[in-house]
């Protein structure tokens, strides 16, 4: 349709047409638009049907359209004078929809063409997305109610509405419903967006193991996750106290002391002040128990600088601080056990010559002198020194054993009458043991005296009067829950516990029990070596010990030792852990032997021994020395070098163990060492612990010839 030219009318009358609100039409005889006014033009392009309305005069809808609609003849013309109700259908700042009684989409205003569909002839609830479809059904049987949904262009694109819809079957004007509403399709994307964000945000706050708080000066929890939750019941504090205890303190300690945690130090409090700040040295009290907190805080600005919010994390890390406080011990317990080898490898040195070289001034006193009862006595000193260096050796593992496959449960039943009359009439024992107990690898005389030394400890915690408990049971360590425990390895372990109804030990002292010369008894009671001994044992069998023990609740001690196996066959080895048989029977041929040892009175008195039993006897000193007179025997023709090897396993330059090995030599060797190794089943020779006898010597040397 051609575009309506300009009205032809009286001059005088062109101008009052142009300002008139109405659309005024001018129509041809034949019906066609010859002329209109502005006010028709607009009406024009809001409308999408036929132009003019077909319609004489009165009032009607016309395409979606409520108009008014009056013709005046003029002549061989017509004027229609068309008006349209003012209200919302006419707003072009928003969407607008007129509904009839049933829902059905009458009228659609310009502003919704951007959609590239006509909604007339439908009903709105088939128009909008399933997911919205009975919010809008609900809202028309309201009567009147907001609406928000989603609606599908031609196109394919998707658009939000958000409006009102007003019952406006009363009006004449209208006669239906009226759905005003604006397009909101980016905010609504944008939220969706932002919804999504915080969802995803939120799932990575739940997964943090940790406990995550997000605070701001208005709301002292605008967030926490469910670890908080959790731990805020651990530590039984409620909402608003947990912020005060984050910026306040109250209940919480310098870690290890009973010093108040300063306030001014509170991670809260420091990241109010613009800092990031992470401490690990604070406990809180729970019930009289401490539980170590490990804290982070950091705040959260916005672009000018201001404080937004503050984030603060915490976890509980009180069993973490408990194995680091164990491996510590452990470490501790190292560096003094390697001390205690050090020096009894030296005493036993020392003890070595005090005692050969008394036998030998006892032996060559006549029965009749009087200095015979001087020496005697030494040489009793010199033995219970020796037995303090055995404890000593203990404590380090390096106390020689005979592991064995042993029994627990025949063991202990063969020490009821012992452990009865060392722990008294005041002490009530009982047993509970498993009947399928496996068997264990251990030295039998060694755990004995385990099980002894812990009996007499719990009479002691019990002041003589109490019930005493021995048990035993099977386990199998996985390796989640050998991490656990300081030194355990993972397997199958049969396990021999003790419990007393003492007194208990407190935190502090049960974490230094198994230190070397640490005791609570009063001074003179106790040397301290005990519960060391005991740990040295049960790790030198390849166990662990743990205690469990609170202050009033009495102690239990449990001792894991590895389930026997049956050891692969190999051929058998000649060990000399103990004293042999004495003999001082001479060689019918002297016997070439080298001696490498770096104590000189160790080397003396080794000389003085052998060499009247026909023995030529090489010291030196140093492993190069020895390496020299090797090469310097094979050198002068020697085709077998020396007869026998004797070597001590703590030498300057070089381990004895290494220094054989170093050499391909089918010569029989024997090892000495005031500190045995870990496995002398292991050794490349036989082996003899200082401090040894004169006859215990020659009888190691005989036996080494003889092999």
């Amino acid at each position: 349709m051609e575009t309506p030219g300009p009205i032809e009318g009286p001059d005088i009358l062109a101008p009052l047409l142009q300002q008139l609100p109405v659309a005024v039409v001018f129509l041809d005889e034949q019906g066609d638009v010859v002329g209109q006014n502005p006010a028709a033009d607009a009406l024009q392009q809001q409308m999408s049907g036929l132009w003019p309305p077909r319609v004489q005069s009165g009032a009607g809808w016309y395409d979606g359209h409520r108009l008014i609609v009056e013709r005046v003849a003029q002549g061989d013309r017509a004027v229609l004078i068309i008006s349209a109700p003012r209200g919302p259908a006419a707003s072009s700042g928003s969407l607008a929809l007129i509904l009839d009684d049933d829902g059905v989409v009458l009228y659609q205003n310009s502003s919704l063409s951007q959609m590239g569909r006509s909604l007339l002839g439908h009903p709105l609830a088939s128009l909008v997305e399933p997911e919205d479809q009975m919010d809008v059904v609900e809202a028309l049987a309201a009567g009147s109610a907001r609406v928000r949904f989603w609606i599908q262009g031609a196109t394919g694109r998707r658009w939000f509405l958000d409006g009102r819809l007003e019952d406006r079957r009363a009006d004449v004007d209208i006669g239906g419903w009226l759905l005003t509403c604006r397009d909101q399709t980016r905010h609504r994307e944008t939220e969706v967006q932002l919804r999504n964000l915080e969802r995803r945000f939120l799932r990575l706050l739940e997964g943090i193991p940790m406990a995550v708080i997000i605070s701001t000066t208005a709301s002292p929890q605008q967030y926490i996750n469910n670890r908080a939750r959790e731990l805020m019941e651990e530590l039984q504090l409620s909402s608003r106290e947990i912020h005060d205890w984050l910026l306040e303190g109250g209940r919480t300690w310098i870690a290890g002391t009973d010093k108040p945690y300063p306030r001014r130090r509170l991670p809260a409090r420091r990241a109010a002040r613009g800092e990031v700040a992470v401490v690990d040295d604070l406990e809180v009290t729970v019930e009289n128990l401490r539980v170590a907190l490990e804290i982070s805080a950091a705040p959260v600005r916005d672009r000018g600088g201001g404080l937004l919010y503050t984030i603060t994390t915490m976890r509980a890390i009180t069993a973490r601080r408990q194995m680091e406080q164990k491996i510590q011990q452990v470490g501790r317990m190292e560096a003094v056990g390697q001390l205690a080898g050090e020096l009894a490898h030296d005493f036993n040195n020392f003890l070595t010559a005090i005692g050969s070289y008394g036998r030998l001034a006892l032996e060559a006193l006549p029965p009749e002198n009087e200095a015979r009862d001087d020496i005697e006595e030494v040489l009793q000193i010199a033995h219970r020194a020796g037995a303090l260096t055995r404890q000593l050796l203990t404590v380090s593992r390096r106390q020689p054993m005979t592991l064995q496959k042993i029994s627990l449960n025949k063991l202990l039943a063969n020490m009821r009458d012992l452990l009865g009359r060392v722990l008294g009439s005041g002490v009530e024992l009982g047993y509970e043991s498993t009947a399928d107990l496996w068997a264990i690898r251990a030295d039998a005389g060694m755990l004995e005296r385990v099980l002894l030394n812990l009996a007499i400890n719990a009479r002691d915690a019990m002041n003589g009067v109490g019930r005493l408990t021995v048990g035993t049971e099977n386990i199998v360590l996985d390796e989640e829950n050998a991490a656990r425990l300081p030194a355990a390895q993972p397997g199958a372990y049969a396990v021999v516990w003790v419990r007393d109804t003492g007194v208990g030990m407190t935190p502090e002292i049960a974490n230094r029990v198994f230190e070397p010369f640490f005791t609570t008894k009063p001074q003179g009671k106790g040397t301290g070596l005990g519960l060391s001994m005991v740990y040295g044992v049960v790790r030198q069998m390849g166990g662990y010990i743990r205690l469990e023990t609170h202050p009033g609740a009495g102690a239990t001690f449990r001792i894991a030792l590895p389930r026997y196996v049956r050891p692969q066959p190999g051929p058998d080895r000649d060990i000399i852990t103990q004293p042999l048989p004495e003999t001082t029977q001479a060689m019918p041929e002297p016997a070439r032997i080298l001696l490498v040892e770096d104590d000189t009175q160790i080397r003396q008195f080794v000389h003085r021994i052998l060499a009247p039993l026909g023995y030529n006897v090489y010291p030196v000193g140093t492993p190069s020395a020895f390496q020299k007179a090797v090469k310097s025997a094979r050198g002068d023709g020697m085709a077998a070098g020396f007869d026998v090897w004797i070597v001590d396993i703590d030498l300057p330059e070089m381990n004895g163990i290494e220094l054989v090995k170093s050499f391909d030599s089918p010569q029989p060797v024997l090892f000495i060492s005031g500190r045995p190794p870990e496995d002398v089943q292991k050794l490349p020779g036989s082996f003899l612990a200082k401090p040894f006898t004169p006859r215990a010597l020659a009888a190691a040397v005989w036996a080494r010839l003889n092999g």
